[in-house]
């Protein structure tokens, strides 16, 4: 593939022969264009990178003389021999602008692989979780109790199977849901996190019923579950990622 590439503004275009082009003059800056065969002398045009330069003078390659290009002879000793070379400046202003590209390239790739923000993650993670339990919750409840004015003991006791079974879905499932903002998370990683979910509503059951078996037995528990989902969640993800590929 070959480019037309303006130095000036460092706007180019791809040529071929379906595509030729027919004006030697940026439309954007009246720039003259330059022809690079390669992706690579694209960079240089777009670095504004000029290639060495062979000088006037050709060295005669029996006494290394320098002879003016026009010399048929060398002037010095009569060989008829000659090699170019290229100008010094030149070749330093090439390798300095070549070491300036590999620094730039080397902080671009400092910056590109910055850890991403692992607590705001987590953060969001939870949030999610706590919010979709309490969602489905709400939404099981209504199922299993219909439309009722108030919830007391006796109602709970009555309907406490059920009651539980809509606690224990709605925690796993907001486990499952919780990872799916953690990126690139492990099992082991996913379980800890989406764990924090039920250990927040086991806490808090503990804190309502001011018995610190029930905050303990909730801790453990329902973070089990929603950590066994978040485990799930992370499974998903993995699958549906192969799939996307």
């Amino acid at each position: 593939m070959s480019y037309l590439a303006c130095r000036k503004c460092k706007k180019f275009h791809v040529i071929s022969a379906e595509n030729p082009l027919s004006f030697d003059k940026c439309e954007n800056c009246g720039g003259i264009l330059e022809f690079a065969g390669n992706k690579r002398e694209l960079q240089f045009i777009l670095n504004n990178i000029e290639m060495p330069k062979i000088t006037y003078d050709k060295i005669c390659t029996a006494c290394k003389s320098k002879n003016p290009r026009e010399t048929g002879t060398c002037l010095y000793c009569g060989n008829s021999q000659f090699m170019l070379h290229y100008d010094e400046n030149s070749i330093n202003n090439f390798n300095v602008a070549m070491q300036k590209i590999s620094v730039n390239n080397s902080n671009n790739t400092k910056l590109n692989s910055k850890k991403p923000n692992r607590i705001g993650n987590i953060l969001l993670s939870l949030i999610i979780g706590i919010t979709d339990f309490i969602f489905l919750t709400i939404l099981g409840i209504n199922l299993v109790l219909g439309e009722v004015t108030s919830v007391n003991m006796e109602l709970i006791q009555a309907h406490f199977v059920p009651l539980s079974i809509v606690v224990f879905l709605s925690l796993f499932i907001a486990g499952i849901l919780s990872i799916f903002v953690i990126p690139k998370s492990n099992y082991k990683q996913s379980f800890l996190i989406s764990a924090l979910i039920g250990m927040f509503v086991g806490a808090s059951c503990g804190i309502i019923s001011s018995n610190i078996m029930i905050a303990l037995g909730g801790l453990i528990l329902f973070g089990a579950v929603s950590g066994f989902g978040g485990i799930i969640g992370s499974l998903l993800i993995k699958k549906l990622s192969k799939k996307m590929i």
